[in-house]
C-alpha cells in the first residue's frame, strides 16, 4: 500500500497504518502491509516481496504523480506490473460521503461533551 509517507510528520503514515489496520480486521487476513515513497518501509522494497495473489491500494488522495504513476512505475519497475492497483483511494467518489460523516461524528461528541 504505497504512500508518500514524509519525514516531516508521522501523518501520513499513522493515517495509512490506520488504514492497514481496519483492513487486516474487516477481511480477517494477516498479511496487510504498509510501505512509502518517502520513509521506511520503502515501496520499492515492500513491491520485491509481492507474490502472485497480490492487490496495491495507492492510498493517495488524488492521481497526481504519485498517485497516478508512481505506484505503477515501482511495480513495473520490479517485474510485477501484473499485480492490480487499487486506487488512489482519495479518487472513489463515496470517499468523500464518508469523510463527511466521520466529521459529523466528531462534531456531534464535541458539542455533547461541551
Amino acid at each position: 500500500m504505497p504512500r508518500h509517507g514524509s519525514v516531516k510528520s508521522p501523518q501520513s503514515r499513522i493515517a495509512a497504518e490506520t488504514f492497514a489496520d481496519g483492513l487486516r480486521q474487516c477481511l480477517n487476513i494477516r498479511s496487510v502491509q504498509t510501505a512509502y515513497l518517502e520513509e521506511a518501509p520503502f515501496a520499492e522494497d515492500a513491491v520485491a516481496g509481492l507474490c502472485a495473489r497480490s492487490v496495491v491500494i495507492s492510498f493517495f488522495a488524488g492521481e497526481g504523480s504519485h498517485g497516478g504513476e508512481d505506484v505503477r512505475k515501482i511495480l513495473s519497475e520490479a517485474g510485477k506490473g501484473y499485480v492490480p492497483v487499487i486506487g488512489p483511494v482519495g479518487t472513489e467518489p463515496k470517499i468523500a460521503g464518508l469523510v463527511i460523516a466521520a466529521v459529523r461524528r466528531e462534531l456531534a461528541g464535541e458539542l455533547r461533551a461541551a
